[in-house]
């Protein structure tokens, strides 16, 4: 990769690259019982992360891919990937900085290859995110949350008709949380229910992965 590949937006710097092959070796490692041999991460384009890892199947894997037991061997390999997601996904959020939006693993029995595949949010997609969760903390341009109506720019929110006191921030959204059980104590139908309003929802979503059958 040239120095100016490496200076597009959205491009991994080498050690990055290496960092990655690096992490999903030690996971398999940690959860397996053994790495892979070889790893190599490839950076298909700005968003798509790819990892080659060689030479990861067990003793048993082995055993039962040689008698055609193909489908049992991706079976428990999917659901190991469906009950370690986070700790993938975390791993690689944690070395490149952006969120991860898909994780998929493809196994493959001739060549004796597991791919882990990482879809990247972009580079706009990153700077929204990160000014919208300073705003957040600083409690400025957060959704209007339920029992609260909206007030023009610049000027103090006030509560709608029998609606809580505006609290602003995170720590808002906790307080909020708070008051709305309470209400449900009382026997009281909360503010946001009798509005009708949206609930608060977390920012992060994570899409559903693809299968890939074939590399080229």
């Amino acid at each position: 990769m040239s120095i100016d590949e490496e200076n597009r937006p959205g491009r991994l710097a080498g050690a990055e690259l290496a960092a990655i092959a690096n992490a999903m070796v030690g996971l398999h490692r940690r959860y397996y019982g053994r790495g892979a041999t070889k790893a190599r991460t490839f950076q298909v384009h700005s968003e798509l992360v790819l990892v080659e890892l060689r030479d990861v199947y067990l003793t048993i894997e082995r055993t039962l891919l040689e008698r055609g037991q193909q489908e049992a061997v991706r079976q428990t390999r999917l659901t190991f990937q469906q009950a370690t997601y986070q700790e993938f996904v975390g791993a690689v959020e944690q070395i490149v900085g952006r969120k991860v939006l898909s994780y998929h693993n493809q196994m493959f029995v001739h060549p004796e290859v597991v791919v882990e595949l990482f879809y990247l949010e972009s580079e706009e997609e990153r700077q929204e995110r990160l000014l919208r969760e300073a705003r957040e903390d600083a409690g400025v341009g957060e959704r209007p949350p339920g029992g609260l109506s909206a007030s023009p720019a610049g000027a103090p929110r006030q509560p709608a008709a029998g609606g809580a006191p505006h609290l602003a921030g995170r720590a808002g959204a906790l307080a909020r949380a708070q008051l709305t059980a309470s209400a449900h104590t009382a026997g009281r139908t909360p503010p946001a229910a009798r509005a009708g309003e949206r609930s608060l929802r977390s920012d992060g979503e994570v899409s559903s992965s693809t299968s890939f059958q074939q590399l080229e």
